[in-house]
């Protein structure tokens, strides 16, 4: 019995990172994992999360500073299972059109199929007055910030990405807008020094929480798990110049 192999297990076992087993109808048995309530979620600061040592979710209130182009924006995924599927080689896919979709392997239907699709993967830098940190959001987390579907972004090509750095508008546009983002500080974070951390929600007490202006102050911030909890919208409003640039919350 290893102590800190003792002291994560006991974290995993907390209600919100459990998982169920459902029933289906065929007799398997599937993993769902039961619903995160981001109400009882802590508010940290980017310094903080940066610095967690323990296995959690929480949010955090930010302004996106870049898109990170070392990753493509998005990745083929089953239409059917939402998992990255392989494209077949020796096949010329030059002249396909989104018509003509080449072979692909999905190791979850365990065949070759042409049911697939753009799937966000976004990878983000993001700041507040105490630091940095890299996200990714995944499919429809990703779509409730960028507005659209990856499909209607996608050129149409099957080729890898040439040049990552060409993005679609709605991706470039998020540069300087600012959200409370709802994060798993996973196992890999804590453990093996991941420096990237997974989005799982875009929220606010209910659903969505949308700060409007980008410059703010973390510390500054009476801001507590009870105010997201209140289910109202919480938003940063600039005070006039003559109030020196101080923020306050609505």
């Amino acid at each position: 019995m290893i102590p800190e192999l003792t002291d994560l297990t006991e974290r995993l076992s907390d209600d919100h990172l459990s998982v169920a087993l459902v029933d289906k109808q065929d007799g398997k048995k599937d993993g769902k994992r039961i619903k995160y309530d981001w109400n009882d979620a802590e508010i940290k600061s980017i310094a903080e999360v940066n610095e967690a040592n323990q296995v959690e979710i929480c949010k955090i209130i930010c302004s996106i500073e870049a898109i990170d182009t070392d990753w493509a924006w998005f990745y083929f995924g089953c239409n059917r299972h939402q998992k990255r599927v392989i494209k077949l080689p020796n096949v010329d896919y030059g002249r396909m059109t989104k018509k003509d979709k080449p072979l692909f392997r999905c190791e979850v239907c365990r065949s070759n199929i042409t049911n697939v699709s753009p799937k966000f993967k976004l990878h983000l830098v993001v700041k507040d007055d105490t630091g940095t940190c890299n996200l990714m959001l995944l499919g429809s987390v990703c779509q409730s910030i960028v507005g659209v579907k990856a499909e209607e972004l996608w050129d149409g090509s099957y080729e890898e990405i040439e040049d990552p750095e060409i993005l679609p508008e709605h991706i470039l546009s998020l540069v300087g807008k600012s959200f409370c983002f709802g994060l798993s500080i996973s196992s890999d974070n804590v453990t093996n020094g991941a420096d990237t951390f997974v989005v799982l929600e875009v929220c606010s007490g209910d659903k969505v929480l949308s700060i409007e202006n980008g410059s703010y102050s973390f510390s500054g911030m009476a801001t507590t798990s009870s105010t997201m909890s209140s289910g109202s919208v919480l938003m940063l409003d600039q005070k006039s110049s003559e109030a020196k640039g101080n923020h306050y919350l609505k």
